[in-house]
């Protein structure tokens, strides 16, 4: 059968929600692993996509994936989530708490301002290192997330 268009506007879409998940679960394994390896133990819940007490807090973690086209769109979108979850599952978690931002790119050149405009409401924004091995920031690193971060170099 011939594709029309909403066909192939699925298929489309099909293929970049599991390209987003694929880089969604990466970067959730990055920080799990960055975390385990500290003595922390990451959770999650159906909002959640991580959070995890250290000796000074907990860090509730936001993770998003992205390109450039959607990067300010997704920021924005992890920025309301953050907020929100702390304010809503308070309970839960251990004053103080951490807000990290961890998307797939680094911000464009265009868009670095949105690591000092996060570090100014308190939220760390960090992302894949180009060698895919660790999550990098140039934000100050607080000292919940000492270890599972990296200064960007």
């Amino acid at each position: 059968a011939p594709r029309t268009r909403s066909t192939t506007a699925i298929v489309i879409d099909d293929v970049a929600r599991e390209r987003a998940s694929a880089s969604h679960q990466t970067l959730e394994r990055l920080l799990a692993q960055a975390a385990t390896v500290r003595g922390y133990a990451p959770k999650f819940n159906a909002n959640i996509d991580m959070f995890f007490d250290t000796p000074e807090g907990t860090v509730l973690a936001e993770i998003k994936s992205c390109n450039q086209t959607n990067l300010h769109s997704q920021v924005r979108r992890g920025v309301s989530q953050l907020l929100e979850y702390r304010y809503v599952y308070c309970a839960e978690l251990t004053a103080p708490v951490s807000l990290l931002l961890a998307i797939e790119t680094p911000p464009s050149v265009r868009r670095q301002w949105l690591i000092q405009y996060l570090e100014s409401i308190a939220i760390v924004l960090a992302w894949q290192e180009q060698t895919g091995g660790r999550l990098v920031t140039s934000a100050t690193i607080p000292t919940t997330l000492a270890g599972l971060l990296w200064p960007v170099h």
